[in-house]
């Protein structure tokens, strides 16, 4: 007779709401590949359950540490993620904490690379379409 196998717990999607947590704390860890794909499902998570619910948890304030971040497809990746908060119902709190600013020098910058722009100048224009 067989060994019975030991099956592994079931793993939650990474984009499952239960996750935001780790997701946000993921955009503080020391792997730059981490800290991008943190913020590519944190803008995942507002896509599938509205901006309101990664507000809430409290990604914006750490998507703000990211934004500057030295690894531009870090930036790449929280520009994305603030264009789809944006776009689903957060464009008033991304611009009331400060990222217009942000996103703004980081279109102007001749020193950053032509994603990083694009991906803050899409993120602008959902922002500025979508405030009230």
């Amino acid at each position: 007779m067989q060994k019975a196998q030991k099956l592994a717990p079931p793993v939650a999607p990474m984009d499952d709401k239960s996750r935001i947590t780790e997701h946000i704390s993921n955009l503080s860890h020391e792997n730059p590949l981490i800290r991008q794909m943190a913020a590519e499902y944190i803008g995942l998570l507002a896509e599938q359950y509205t901006a309101d619910f990664v507000i809430v948890c409290g990604a914006l304030p750490e998507l703000m540490k990211c934004i500057n971040d030295e690894n531009p497809r870090v930036v790449e990746k929280v520009c994305w993620a603030l264009s789809r908060i944006a776009a689903h119902g957060g464009a008033d709190a991304v611009i009331s904490d400060g990222f217009a600013e942000q996103l703004y020098a980081i279109v102007e910058s001749s020193l950053r690379k032509r994603i990083e722009r694009d991906k803050a100048a899409m993120a602008l224009g959902y922002m500025l379409t979508l405030c009230s």
